[in-house]
């Protein structure tokens, strides 16, 4: 009999892993994707893409701090970090730079972007 329950839990084990990977593209797909399913997919790819994130800037992190040291808080103030953020990735070059380097100048833009836009952020 334990012969047999390996090689079950192994397919259903598979089978989950398939369903949730389908899950996931399906949910791509509709455009209708959540922050875990990304992140899983990005993870997920690493390999086959041949590349692997030594730097980030996390949208969550950079919030945080704009939070506790720079604004209070804003019903905007989220967008303009994601904005902030999506700019800064797309424009670093890694020299060695840590990530507050790349949070403080996120930081900077979140500031530039609520005054383009007409918003009045409160400093703390």
């Amino acid at each position: 009999m334990q012969l047999l329950i390996n090689p079950i839990s192994i397919l259903q084990s598979r089978l989950r892993c398939k369903f949730r990977r389908y899950c996931e593209a399906l949910a791509y797909a509709r455009n209708r994707i959540t922050a875990s399913q990304a992140n899983d997919i990005i993870y997920n790819c690493q390999a086959a893409a041949g590349w692997y994130p030594l730097e980030t800037v996390s949208v969550d992190r950079c919030l945080d701090t704009a939070l506790f040291c720079h604004w209070e808080d804003h019903p905007e103030l989220e967008g303009l970090v994601q904005s902030a953020c999506a700019r800064v990735a797309s424009k670093w070059s890694s020299e060695g730079h840590a990530e507050e380097a790349a949070v403080d100048w996120a930081l900077d833009l979140v500031g530039e972007f609520a005054a383009a836009r007409g918003i009045t952020l409160t400093e703390v």
